[in-house]
């Protein structure tokens, strides 16, 4: 869960003195404040390092991006991924790794792809008490069909009724691409006949619960507080 900071003791220290328990909210503000210091200060030290020569060998963070073929991005752009700070204290985003769907300078919008929940469609299509149950029309309903088995993620805390789909097949309808090889939506009827037909696999289809949303700027902001690494395919 620590893969992209570096593996140097002095973030281990930070990270082990800022998860004990607080006992009232100034403690937890205090505790906070103090987290974040912490942090710029090794974020500096990190730099001189590199700028003196002292930190060559490779981190968990090079190795991470290497085996999935990522590099360090300076800003977010759509078909991003974002990886959260391990003090992250924001408990719905916390070791989240989030994928930006969309990004301008009105917003940005991504989907958490590591937040797996004790659920498939069929749990989801079979409770009636579920909020995204409630907002499915008959068709929907039809389409999820053969999709019965797959697994459900969390995408993130808001509109929790709001089911996203990514997939590999350009040519369903619907589908807006995000990165190569990579889409977003879908007609849920055209992707019931492809997998029927056998032209696409139902596993190779991803159901979202809920998105991550930000703001004008918000996002950028957040990323220059270092708050997350943003990586992404080279070129």
């Amino acid at each position: 869960g620590v893969f992209y900071l570096p593996e140097v003791s002095a973030a281990k220290i930070a990270r082990t003195a800022f998860r004990r328990p607080c006992e009232s909210e100034e403690d937890f503000d205090m505790h906070l404040d103090a987290a974040t210091k912490a942090i710029r200060i090794l974020e500096q030290n990190l730099t001189k390092g590199k700028e003196m020569g002292v930190m060559e060998r490779e981190t968990e963070a090079d190795n991470a991006l290497r085996k999935y073929d990522l590099v360090p991005y300076k800003s977010p752009q759509a078909g991003c991924v974002l990886l959260a700070h391990p003090l992250l204290q924001q408990r719905a985003l916390t070791r989240s790794v989030i994928l930006v769907v969309q990004h301008d300078e009105e917003s940005s919008f991504g989907l958490a792809i590591n937040r797996r929940v004790p659920l498939t469609i069929g749990n989801v299509l079979d409770s009636y008490e579920s909020d995204l149950n409630r907002e499915l029309s008959t068709k929907v309903r039809d389409g999820l069909s053969v999709f019965r088995d797959n697994v459900v993620f969390k995408g993130g805390d808001v509109a929790l009724e709001f089911l996203s789909i990514l997939h590999p097949y350009p040519q369903l309808q619907g589908a807006e691409k995000v990165a190569e090889g990579l889409y977003w939506k879908c007609d849920l009827g055209h992707a019931k006949e492809l997998v029927e037909s056998g032209e696409a696999e139902a596993d190779k289809f991803k159901f979202l619960l809920g998105h991550a949303r930000w703001g004008p700027g918000q996002l950028q902001g957040e990323v220059e507080m270092k708050t997350w690494q943003v990586a992404g395919r080279p070129g």
